[in-house]
């Protein structure tokens, strides 16, 4: 039920959602993740690790995040037990309940906070 649907069901509001994200996307946020998260992570997790350097407490907007890898979350669970121990807080906000799903599975709630997303 993740999957994108096929560009011949856009509709009028559809496209207007999109052109609304897309112009959301000027203003860009380095922890703004969207779409969909694989492989190594980059480059959202060198971004995160970079904000980190100066900021001890960090906050992730993960509203327009569709979904993540299994072996990307494990490799984001390594980076935040990294940054848990250099005293880096880390919280996502706005996470879909797919993702979160993951992230509790993982134990990435054990140590970065993850409020779900409510409609």
């Amino acid at each position: 039920s993740w999957e994108p649907a096929p560009p011949s069901l856009k509709t009028r509001s559809a496209m207007a959602v999109a052109s609304a994200a897309e112009a959301a996307v000027d203003a860009y946020d380095p922890l703004d993740w969207r779409g969909v998260i694989e492989r190594e992570g980059e480059p959202f997790f060198g971004r995160l690790a970079l904000e980190a350097r100066s900021n001890s407490h960090l906050t992730v907007e993960c509203r327009l995040l569709r979904r993540m890898a299994f072996s990307t979350a494990t490799t984001l669970l390594t980076l935040l037990m990294k940054l848990q121990a250099a005293g880096v807080r880390v919280d996502f906000v706005n996470v879909n309940p797919l993702v979160a799903a993951l992230f509790h599975l993982l134990g990435i709630t054990a140590i970065a906070g993850v409020q779900i997303r409510r409609t």
